[in-house]
């Protein structure tokens, strides 16, 4: 994830992977509706694509289609998830299949989101949503590295008294 202060308050850079162009197009226009926060889109058509796209930026969230010609549903969700490192994913789908949703979300996805139901204020909410949820688990994990060092440093100051 970029700098929070980039990603909260102006540009967040988003990757959206997704075979259908007039699904893309549609998206891209949702996007572009949402009040408050700022949208650099990248449209690729498939998980090879994303990979690539991957190699050469840096993104802050992954909109992912659960039906790529190259990898559906959670085998899709995986693939893109050995590449993206800590990227929060949020999947678009054409079923609403509450199983597939709890799946994908304990593999590490942060949210579900039906496509007939999207609209600008749902997708404000996911990636908000996501990108927060992303930013404070970082903060955690940094915070129990901070402390674990302390208690090494600690260990071995009593260990050479």
């Amino acid at each position: 994830m970029t700098d929070t202060q980039s990603v909260i308050f102006n540009m967040v850079k988003v990757l959206h992977v997704e075979d259908s162009d007039d699904y893309a197009a549609t998206v891209k226009e949702m996007i572009s509706d949402i009040p408050g926060m700022g949208f650099e889109l990248c449209h690729v058509n498939s998980i090879a694509d994303a990979e690539r796209a991957f190699s050469d930026n840096v993104f802050d969230v992954v909109l992912l289609d659960m039906n790529l010609p190259n990898g559906t549903g959670i085998e899709a969700v995986n693939k893109v998830l050995a590449f993206s490192g800590e990227t929060p994913i949020v999947i678009m789908s054409g079923h609403d299949d509450e199983e597939m949703a709890r799946k994908s979300v304990k593999n590490g996805v942060q949210d579900y989101l039906v496509k007939s139901d999207l609209n600008p204020r749902g997708f404000k909410r996911a990636i908000s949503h996501a990108l927060y949820r992303t930013l404070s688990r970082k903060r955690i994990q940094d915070e129990r590295e901070r402390v674990k060092m302390r208690v090494i440093r600690h260990l071995e100051a009593v260990g050479k008294t």
